[in-house]
């Protein structure tokens, strides 16, 4: 049998495609999250494809963003482990600041269950396992990941899992610690402790990821207080019964009870996959190509990030090929020459002009000769003043403008932002009202006001019927005020019972929903979110 190493792999017509830094040729757009974008690129060097993760251009003026943007790669080049996405390169100080990466074409683990379901227990069992051991990595360097999640596994051809996005990990290297982001982690996949306070969280947050995650590969669901699954034994009907000890361990409320990390939990996991039964032949396999537009290579859905590239020089900057070709040698200009001094005329030979005499000079004042200035005639000075000044006012004026265009641009951006973390956060609190519906029978159970409660029953139906969002928004607030201050003396217990859990559930709801909305509505009372909103550029709260 042949022993020779595969061929590189063709190189693709590079004819109209941008490039990054003058080598990386954009060919599709793979993902785009929250701030970056994620492309499929060709390494003229290397003469291989690469993923770009390139931060967007509305973030990348912002230092917390590229910090936070420079500590996910940073994150990434510190582990070696197949199971985890490779970094090749960075380049934090461009114009687009943009990671290298490994390509995995195969998408996401969450694409995969979007085309075909649930996975078979065996199937689940073993992409957990590439997911924890590439997790244990991470850990034994510092790195906590936080947003243990299927979108945030990507698929290689063979199958392999890829553990990615380490934009809100928690690094430690040596004794310094990088706390990166605000949104930390996804509810449904994050630890009760998380939740809480992200910062404090260690390898255990991660722990109760994956069983979520396994959860979900198992049965399709995604719960967001599966950490009550010790006390409702019912949440793992669907799960199989072999498996169900590692998801209850893996996702207990109290980290102290559960794998203290994840060697424990994958060697719970290989002894599991031994009873198991063998995966049927017509299971689709891992790493197929999604049939959707964000793989196709003839794809050119670069337009976030098109007008800066054209902006980009020297090692983080960027070329179009054709444009490249276009410029012939006469016509080229060093990056580092913006503008070329005028070349002075020669002095043509002429023949002298003889001065005048005193007497000759005299004779044309006398006359009025306006060939020479009196004491009278306005100096020629004055006059060219008059123009220098109108140039140094409108350029000063324009300053001004663009200035304030500029700031109320950036507080647009600011305005869609808030919205967008005010929105899920809403969303978050309406599905907590109506999971926690029970909170209120179990107050009178308590002992509490019952004329407050069916005032506030009669809040809920209402907000049950309403299709006013703005009037649903404002009945939800109200119940949500009404039924804490009837739990007050719940909230600072730390008991498991359900009613003090449903609280804590409602409060924690209502207080994120309460801080993203005062952010919002901060910034849109600034003077340049009011002109933002004025002239139709950033949304104003409702």
């Amino acid at each position: 049998m042949s022993t020779a190493n595969p061929a590189p792999p063709r190189s693709p017509d590079l004819v109209g495609r941008p490039l990054i830094a003058n080598r990386f040729a954009l060919f599709a757009k793979i993902a785009e999250g929250g701030m970056a974008g994620v492309y499929r690129a060709w390494d003229q060097q290397l003469r291989a494809w690469r993923a770009i993760k390139v931060l967007l251009p509305e973030y990348a003026q912002r230092p917390n963003l590229r910090s936070r943007f420079e500590s996910e790669a940073r994150a990434l080049a510190a582990i070696d482990h197949q199971n985890v996405v490779r970094v090749y390169d960075i380049a934090a100080d461009a114009i687009l600041p943009y990671i290298v990466m490994e390509l995995a074409e195969g998408g996401t683990l969450n694409d995969w269950l979007d085309r075909y379901g649930q996975m078979p227990a065996r199937m689940a069992v073993e992409v957990t396992l590439q997911v924890a051991r590439g997790l244990g990595a991470a850990h034994a360097v510092g790195v906590v990941h936080r947003d243990v999640k299927p979108q945030n596994v990507l698929l290689d051809a063979r199958g392999r899992c890829l553990v990615t996005d380490f934009g809100i990990a928690r690094v430690t290297f040596g004794d310094h610690l990088t706390r990166t982001g605000s949104s930390m982690g996804t509810v449904g996949y994050m630890a009760p402790e998380q939740r809480a306070d992200a910062k404090l969280v260690d390898a255990r947050a991660d722990v109760y990821g994956v069983g979520a995650m396994l959860y979900k590969l198992l049965t399709g669901v995604v719960l967001t207080d599966l950490f009550l699954v010790e006390h409702d034994p019912k949440l793992l009907a669907p799960v199989p019964q072999a498996i169900r000890p590692v998801v209850l361990q893996a996702c207990r409320h109290d980290r102290a009870l559960r794998f203290q990390d994840t060697t424990e939990l994958v060697s719970a996991l290989e002894g599991v996959l031994e009873l198991l039964p063998r995966l049927p032949d017509d299971i689709p396999k891992l790493g197929t190509p999604p049939d959707d537009v964000s793989m196709d290579r003839s794809s050119q859905d670069y337009s976030a990030i098109t007008p800066l590239l054209d902006g980009m020089s020297g090692p983080g900057g960027s070329t179009s090929p054709a444009a490249a070709r276009s410029a012939s040698p006469e016509t080229r200009t060093p990056a580092h020459i913006p503008y070329r001094m005028p070349e002075r005329p020669a002095m043509r030979p002429e023949t002298p002009v003889p001065l005048a005499s005193p007497i000759s000079v005299e004779r044309r004042k006398t006359e009025g000769s306006p060939s020479l200035p009196t004491m009278d005639s306005p100096h020629p000075s004055a006059e060219a003043r008059t123009p220098t000044l109108r140039i140094g006012l409108l350029a000063a004026l324009l300053i001004v403008v663009s200035s304030w265009f500029l700031g109320m641009l950036t507080g647009a951006w600011s305005l869609r932002g808030d919205q967008e973390l005010e929105a899920g956060a809403r969303a978050e609190l309406y599905e907590v009202l109506g999971r926690e519906a029970e909170l209120l029978p179990e107050l009178v159970e308590r002992g509490a006001d019952r004329d407050a409660v069916a005032e506030l029953g009669e809040v809920y139906r209402q907000w049950e019927l309403s299709q006013d969002p703005r009037i649903r928004l404002e009945l939800a607030d109200h119940y949500a005020t009404g039924t804490l201050a009837l739990s007050a003396g719940m909230l600072g217990e730390s008991g498991t019972d359900m009613t003090s859990m449903r609280a804590r559930n409602l409060s924690r709801a209502h207080d994120a929903w309460r801080r993203t909305r005062n952010t919002w509505e901060a910034d849109a009372n600034g003077i340049f979110g009011r002109s933002a909103i004025r002239f139709g550029f950033g949304p104003a709260p409702d």
